[in-house]
């Protein structure tokens, strides 16, 4: 009789299990990852053989996957309602189509690799630099543009190219190193929205308006030599200034306003001597930092460096 009892038991409980809601499984198949939770009602699709994954994630990692057929792409992404990141960095895009998938997918941040002219990069990325100098071959405006899809820099050099366009920056918050000397720039207007700024080189532009500078709480160094500045009252709003580099900023006109920024500074070294990249400038130790990071494509902080609160 107790055999008969713990038999009948058993056959109870196996009973109620079976009647258990089913968990929805993910399945990673290739080198892919992703990150869901489970949903009875999720479906599991596949892309290109290689990648599949259930309807409830909001993160997809394609890994090494190379998702070419943007047709295919795009109706797999359409099947995941919640989706809010995808990192598909192995997929060489042109720079046309990372603006279709970010406009047909306007609440999902994308991981991609971008280029730039001859410069490929991923959207990652802490640091970047076109690594130009003096005589180097210029990028325009339009090549620049997916640079607003790396909201992740901290530090960037675009030195040296042939651009005037600044608008990308909005989409930069954690900016701290800006350099964009020698380039055709007038408007300033985007460095506004930089509040962790802490370094910014835009000497030798066609530059008249400072005012978009006022009030920036970390700017440490600034060099704005070789311009057309016509007020310096903006520099008078700088709390954090520790570097100004001024020469010739004014084309040549009216001497700038050294001494009163000097008493309104006085532990901040000013130079209005030389030439923006001599008396000094290159030869700090923010300077050998800068060099590190660009040449690792990898921010660095300051020793002096403001931290996050």
């Amino acid at each position: 009789m107790k055999r008969l009892n713990r038999l009948i038991a058993l056959a109870l409980a196996l009973l109620a299990f079976a009647a258990l809601p089913a968990m929805a499984e993910t399945t990673i198949t290739g080198t892919a990852a992703a990150e869901t939770v489970a949903a009875s009602d999720a479906e599991a699709v596949t892309l290109m053989d290689q990648y599949t994954a259930t309807t409830d994630m909001t993160r997809l990692d394609l890994g090494s996957v190379k998702a070419t057929d943007l047709q295919r792409l795009e109706a797999f992404l359409d099947k995941f309602p919640k989706l809010e990141r995808v990192d598909m960095f192995a997929t060489p895009l042109r720079n046309s189509q990372v603006e279709e998938l970010a406009a047909r997918y306007p609440d999902v941040k994308f991981g991609w690799t971008v280029q730039i002219a001859e410069h490929t990069f991923r959207t990652d990325q802490t640091a970047f630099s076109t690594l130009h100098y003096g005589g180097a071959k210029t990028h325009n405006n339009k090549m620049f543009t997916a640079l607003r899809f790396c909201t992740e820099l901290r530090a960037l050099d675009l030195g040296h190219n042939g651009f005037n366009d600044l608008s990308f920056l909005y989409e930069m918050p954690e900016l701290r190193v800006l350099i964009i000397a020698c380039n055709h720039f007038t408007d300033l207007t985007p460095i506004a929205s930089l509040k962790k700024l802490e370094y910014l080189e835009i000497f030798s532009n066609d530059i008249t308006d400072i005012s978009p500078l006022a009030g920036l709480p970390n700017l440490m160094d600034l060099n704005i030599g070789y311009n057309k500045i016509t007020d310096y009252s903006p520099l008078f709003e700088l709390p954090s200034l520790k570097r100004l580099w001024m020469y010739k900023s004014n084309a040549y006109g009216v001497a700038a306003p050294v001494d009163e920024l000097q008493a309104a500074y006085p532990d901040c070294l000013i130079n209005n001597v030389s030439n923006p990249s001599e008396g000094g400038w290159r030869q700090h130790p923010h300077f050998d930092v800068i060099h590190a990071m660009f040449r690792a494509n990898v921010y660095q902080p300051f020793e002096d460096s403001f931290t996050d609160e």
